[in-house]
């Protein structure tokens, strides 16, 4: 967790610089680097190594599964990444490589050991770093490396072994209990174990083509996939990842961007299984976001960043409460009253997870290839990027989520060509572009509007979206929710409490409902409410992400409708 809080604090003062909290960062390196020094190997894993350093990578009794070493390792390998491209201070990248080093010797095609982390994140973060010396090749002489090529080979043994095991223990048909027992007493063939479908272990991963076990397990192993599918452009990989992505978003998502329906193991259900108060935890609504935007990278189409937008302002931003000082385990769209949000758990992998959505959200906003600019989401922002050789200043003022409506004005010293694709949102009924106040006539391809251009300094772009009160009914194969819709607005999804709607037992949307847009600059921090109803029954709506931040009561996303056909 520390680590992961070391990544997402790193992204953040990239943007915003503070002494202060660079100083504790640096307390923090410093006791990790002198931890390290206790390992010839830079072997850091403070579990294993003060309670059972026999069982170091599973061995002689351990839980691989469980223990997350290979896991560990590669969030220390991504905070030490990022830590270097926030600060230049190579402190932790020093320590991180030698552990890195370690893994390369150790794990690998026979005779190296046939290890692949049972929890997901080191495939990403090892092509991050290959990524980074390949950038930066002076780096390797500071850190004494010869090649990155071993640690982009390593991430791609994890992700091709995935299934490459003696097939025992069979999770499929013995208890949690019975598996582990095999494991600890070596009751398997071969050179491991499998981990199952709860690892994603079942089979290979290039064959993969339903998501399934551990939510954040699953879609921090499928962004690795994508990532690795960037650099190295391995068609396969690519491929992989598109049809694991499609299952999610068609058959497994709910319409929060929330993912993992199933409370044990908190892991994906079967397709369309997606009940009401399904788990949902934070940190896999983090995991599908950053899976959404690996594809983009890989693939770069608005769908996917349609997606990472839901799951930016619903499923992850709820996890926070508004004053920032409780949150949410899991995101469940009912509620009878007694769900909320924790001071602390005794899993507190959520509030770094979060840490890591927040500092990475300005990387999301929009992206580059060398002559194309991607406007990806419409939140106010300032930045500076090179297109073509020509330093481009971005400012960006947007009225988003509550209007549709965002300026982007461009910064220039010398004129440059380069074309601007602003994305469409799936949730737009229509929108309108304009260039230094001219109406642009623009085609939607791929999700976006292109306008492609001699840009100069003070260009401004303006665009607006058609934003009305959407009613949204489930696919038809969603059983809990037949009969029932979601309201939608914009990028919002809004629910109802029972503060504002004492009647839940007997709310319905009725026949044609006409919804007023209330914006209220002190309810919840400032929040557009939707109204709506009839003598007999008002509605009353707030976004999603703002429940539980009053008085406690019920809350429901999807509400009986009579605007159905029978």
């Amino acid at each position: 967790m520390i680590y992961e809080c070391i990544t997402g604090i790193s992204d953040s003062l990239s943007n915003h610089c503070s002494e202060l909290i660079d100083t504790r960062i640096q307390e923090w390196t410093d006791r990790i680097i002198n931890a390290s020094l206790a390992d010839a190997d830079g072997y850091l894993n403070t579990w294993t190594q003060l309670t059972h350093p026999e069982w170091r990578w599973g061995e002689n009794g351990g839980l691989l599964v469980y223990q997350h070493e290979i896991y560990n390792a590669g969030a220390l390998v991504e905070a030490a990444v990022n830590r270097f491209m926030a600060t230049g201070k190579a402190d932790l990248l020093k320590t991180a490589v030698k552990f890195a080093d370690y893994l390369c010797d150790l794990i690998g095609p026979s005779p190296k050991k046939n290890y692949v982390p049972a929890h997901s994140l080191p495939e990403e973060a090892f092509v991050h770093l290959y990524d980074l010396l390949v950038v930066k090749p002076d780096l390797m002489g500071v850190l004494g490396i010869e090649s990155a090529e071993k640690y982009l080979d390593l991430a791609c043994f994890w992700l091709e072994n995935r299934g490459n095991h003696s097939g025992e223990p069979d999770w499929e048909t013995l208890s949690r209990e019975e598996c582990e027992s095999k494991i600890r007493n070596h009751e398997y063939s071969g050179d491991r174990p499998s981990w199952g479908k709860y690892a994603q272990d079942h089979v290979s991963l290039l064959d993969q083509d339903e998501a399934v076990g551990h939510a954040v397990r699953a879609t921090l192993l499928y962004t690795g996939l994508a990532t690795a599918a960037s650099e190295t452009g391995n068609e396969g990989y690519l491929h992989a990842a598109s049809r694991l992505w499609e299952d999610i978003a068609k058959h497994k998502m709910y319409i929060s961007g929330g993912i993992g329906s199933d409370q044990n193991e908190e892991k994906f259900g079967d397709k369309f299984h997606l009940p009401q108060d399904g788990y949902l935890g934070t940190c896999a609504a983090v995991g599908a976001a950053f899976f959404h935007n690996a594809m983009f990278l890989a693939r770069p189409e608005g769908k996917y960043v349609d997606e990472l937008e839901r799951a930016l302002y619903n499923g992850i931003l709820v996890g926070i409460s508004l004053d920032g000082t409780r949150y949410f385990y899991r995101n469940p769209l009912i509620s009878d009253g007694q769900h909320h949000r924790w001071e602390w758990h005794g899993c507190p992998c959520c509030p770094p997870m979060l840490l890591k959505a927040f500092g990475r959200l300005p990387g999301w906003i929009y992206a580059t290839d060398r002559f194309t600019l991607f406007v990806n989401l419409y939140i106010g922002s300032e930045t500076s990027i090179n297109m073509a050789g020509t330093t481009v200043g971005i400012r960006q003022e947007s009225k988003m989520p509550w209007a549709g409506i965002s300026t982007l004005r461009f910064a220039l010293e010398t004129r440059c060509s380069f074309s601007v694709k602003c994305r469409i949102p799936y949730w737009s009924t229509s929108h309108e572009v304009w260039i230094n106040g001219e109406k642009q006539v623009t085609e939607v391809v791929d999700g976006y509007a292109e306008l492609q251009r001699e840009w100069a300094d003070n260009d401004l772009v303006h665009i607006s979206f058609g934003m009305p009160v959407l009613l949204v009914s489930a696919n038809q194969h969603v059983e809990c929710c037949l009969n029932q819709q979601a309201i939608q607005r914009g990028p919002l999804l809004y629910c109802v409490e029972e503060c504002d709607n004492p009647s839940m037992e007997s709310l319905a949307l009725p026949d044609g409902p006409i919804f007023r847009v209330n914006h209220q600059t002190d309810l919840l921090g400032g929040v557009a409410m939707l109204e709506s109803g009839s003598p007999d029954i008002q509605i009353h709506a707030i976004p999603y992400f703002a429940w539980d931040n009053r008085e406690p009561g019920r809350m429901k996303v999807w509400i009986d409708s009579d605007n159905l056909d029978s």
